[in-house]
C-alpha cells in the first residue's frame, strides 16, 4: 500500500528580534525604562554599555558580565517599580520568539504560567500582556482573540493564569513561569507553599531548554522562596540564578508621586524599606519574624492521630474562632489536660471554609461540642451578639476570652517549645501555625497574627483551647443585654 505523502505544516512566524526590539515596538523607551533595559540585557546576556554594566553591578552585586541567559530571575523590587509589566513583557517575548510546535507532540501546547496568590493577582500581569498584544506588529503571533484567562499564540505557546496551588501546575510542558508577588502567596495548604509550588513546576520547565522562572515581589518577612533566593544567590558570581534588587525610584524614576514614599518612611521606616526601598535597594522587614519553629510543631504532633474519642472522667474544653461566613473560615477545637503527663492534649477540631451559613455551622458544631460533655465554648469578641445567640439556641454558653489573640499565642508558644502539648496531625493546622508572624511595634510591644493572605482560624482555636486547658480555670462570663 503506498504511503500517504506527509502534509507539510508551514512554520509559524517568529519574533526575530531581541527583547529590547520588542520594547521598542511597545514604546517602552526613554529615561524611565533605562534600568529595565539594563535588566533585560543582563537576563538574556545581551551586549552592555558602560552604563548598563554599572546598573547591573549595582543591582546584582556581581562584577562580571553575564555570558549566557539565566534560567531563574528573582526580582525583589519596590512597589510601583514596574516589575509586573516587565514580567509580562518577558512572558510575551518567550511566547513569540520560539517555535514550540517543533518540540511538542501533535496537539501539545507549551504553557507559560502566570501564577499569583489568587486569580485576581495573576490577572494583573495578563492584563499588561493583553495590552501589549494590541500592537499592530504583534497581530501575526496571535492564534485567536485573547480569552479571559489565557492567550494562545501561533508558536504553540499559551500564556495562562494559574493560582498558587500544587494541584494546578503539574503535568505541563512549561517554557516559563511568572511568580507574581511571591512574598505574599497564601500559606494554607503547606508550611512553605511557594517553595513547594516552584518545586512542582520545575520538572515541566526541564522538558524545554531555555525555560525561565521569573519570580517577582516587593519583599516582606525573612522567610519563603524569595528570601531564600536573595540569601543564597544575591551577588554570587557563578550562579545561574540572577537576583536583581531595586528600589521603586531606581527602577521607575517617573513614579507619579515620590512624596508618597517620603510619607511612608516617616510613618513606618521598616515597612517602607520593604515596600519602596531607599538608595536604590529594598530590604526584607526587620520587624517581622516567624512565630513558631516548624521543628517544634513536629515534635509535639502525634503522627497518625487525627481525632480522639471522649474519655470517661475527663473534663474537656472548647474554643472557637467564629466568622461571618463570607471571607474567613470558622475554626473549633476541643482539648483536655492530662494531669499525669502535665500537658494539654488536643482531642478534636472542626473547620468550615467560606462561603457558609453561620447558623448551619453552629447547628453542626453544637452536637459535636456536646458529644465531649462540653456545655460552654470560649471565643473572642467577634460578631457581637450573633455567635452567642447561635450557640445559646443549642444550650451552649459562649464566653468571651479574657485574653486577646496575641496574648493567647504568646502563652501557647512556651507550651509548644517545652513539649507541654500534643497536637493532631493536620496539614492545615501546621500551615497556619507556620504562617504566624511576630511583629514588633515602635513601642516595643509585639503582636502575633497570620501573614497577609493567610488564615489562622484553626491555629487560633487550637492555641486558645490548649491555653484554656493548661490554666484549668473558669472562663470569664460576660453578661449581654438582649
Amino acid at each position: 500500500m503506498p504511503h500517504k505523502k506527509a502534509t507539510l505544516v508551514p512554520a509559524p512566524p517568529l519574533f526575530a528580534g531581541t527583547i529590547l526590539d520588542l520594547m521598542d515596538i511597545l514604546g517602552l523607551v526613554g529615561p524611565s525604562w533605562r534600568a529595565w533595559r539594563s535588566f533585560w540585557r543582563a537576563v538574556f546576556a545581551l551586549p552592555m554599555s558602560k552604563a548598563d554594566l554599572e546598573r547591573y553591578r549595582f543591582h546584582t552585586r556581581r562584577t562580571s558580565k553575564p555570558k549566557q541567559p539565566f534560567r531563574e530571575v528573582w526580582m525583589p523590587i519596590g512597589r510601583g517599580g514596574g516589575k509586573s509589566i516587565n514580567a509580562g513583557l518577558g512572558a510575551l517575548f518567550l511566547a513569540i520568539s520560539r517555535d514550540y510546535t517543533q518540540e511538542l507532540s501533535r496537539g501539545g501546547v507549551a504553557v507559560i504560567f502566570l501564577v499569583g496568590a489568587d486569580q485576581d493577582q495573576a490577572r494583573i500581569v495578563l492584563g499588561y500582556i493583553k495590552g501589549m498584544c494590541e500592537a499592530e506588529e504583534l497581530a501575526p503571533y496571535l492564534a485567536a482573540e485573547p480569552l479571559a484567562n489565557s492567550i494562545t499564540f501561533t508558536t504553540g505557546a499559551r500564556i495562562e493564569i494559574k493560582t498558587a496551588s500544587l494541584r494546578t501546575v503539574r503535568g505541563y510542558t512549561i517554557p516559563a513561569v511568572v511568580a507574581d508577588e511571591l512574598a505574599f502567596w497564601r500559606s494554607d495548604d503547606s508550611a512553605e507553599p511557594d517553595t513547594e509550588i516552584l518545586r512542582a513546576v520545575r520538572p515541566g520547565m526541564a522538558r524545554l531548554k531555555g525555560s525561565m522562572l521569573i519570580a517577582l515581589s516587593s519583599p516582606y518577612a525573612k522567610k519563603g522562596a524569595l528570601y531564600k533566593a536573595v540569601r543564597d544567590w544575591y551577588g554570587v558570581e557563578q550562579s545561574r540564578h540572577l537576583v536583581w534588587n531595586g528600589s521603586t525610584l531606581a527602577m521607575n524614576p517617573a513614579l507619579a508621586d515620590p512624596n508618597e514614599i517620603t510619607a511612608a518612611f516617616e510613618e513606618d521606616p521598616s515597612k517602607a524599606m520593604s515596600e519602596y526601598g531607599l538608595d536604590g535597594h529594598v530590604d526584607f522587614r526587620s520587624d517581622i519574624e516567624s512565630f513558631v519553629d516548624p521543628a517544634a510543631l513536629d515534635a509535639v504532633t502525634i503522627p497518625g492521630r487525627h481525632e480522639t474519642a471522649r474519655q470517661d472522667g475527663v473534663r474537656y474544653y472548647a474554643f472557637t474562632d467564629p466568622s461571618g461566613g463570607s471571607q474567613d473560615a470558622w475554626g473549633l477545637a476541643i482539648a483536655y489536660f492530662d494531669q499525669q503527663r502535665d500537658r494539654s492534649i488536643l482531642a478534636a477540631m472542626r473547620n468550615r471554609q467560606p462561603p457558609f451559613s453561620p447558623q448551619a455551622t453552629v447547628d453542626d458544631f453544637a452536637p459535636f461540642i456536646k458529644s465531649y460533655g462540653v456545655s460552654e465554648v470560649e471565643g473572642d469578641h467577634y460578631g457581637g451578639e450573633f455567635p452567642r445567640e447561635l450557640f445559646r439556641k443549642h444550650g451552649i454558653t459562649y464566653r468571651i476570652s479574657e485574653r486577646d489573640k496575641s496574648e493567647i499565642y504568646r502563652e501557647c508558644l512556651p507550651l509548644i517549645n517545652a513539649a507541654k502539648v500534643e497536637l493532631l496531625e493536620d496539614k492545615r493546622l501546621k500551615a497556619q501555625f507556620c504562617s504566624l508572624e511576630r511583629q514588633v511595634a515602635r513601642s516595643g510591644k509585639d503582636s502575633i497574627d497570620h501573614a497577609p493572605g493567610a488564615h489562622d482560624d484553626l491555629a487560633n482555636a487550637v492555641a486558645g483551647v490548649l491555653v484554656r486547658a493548661a490554666r484549668r480555670k473558669p472562663a470569664v462570663s460576660v453578661r449581654v443585654a438582649i
